[in-house]
């Protein structure tokens, strides 16, 4: 068995933490760009960061909780 790669960790040093990820689905109910998804977060969440609030939508992307838009 491959050794397992660790896990990534958000800015703040947590996974992905459930109160943020709320709020990214709320705020992705419409289709928006990347980077404005990110500075919503980061706007609703003054304590997150721009690689956390990345993290945050990377990680909802990787885990099928948000769709890249089509066309």
């Amino acid at each position: 068995a491959g050794a397992r790669r660790p896990r990534r960790k958000s800015a703040r040093g947590d996974l992905a933490r459930p109160e943020v990820l709320r709020t990214l689905l709320v705020l992705a109910r419409k289709t928006v760009p990347f980077g404005e998804l990110a500075a919503r977060l980061k706007a609703v969440h003054g304590e997150v960061g721009d690689e956390e609030a990345q993290t945050h939508v990377l990680w909802g992307l990787k885990h099928d909780l948000l769709e890249r838009p089509h066309g």
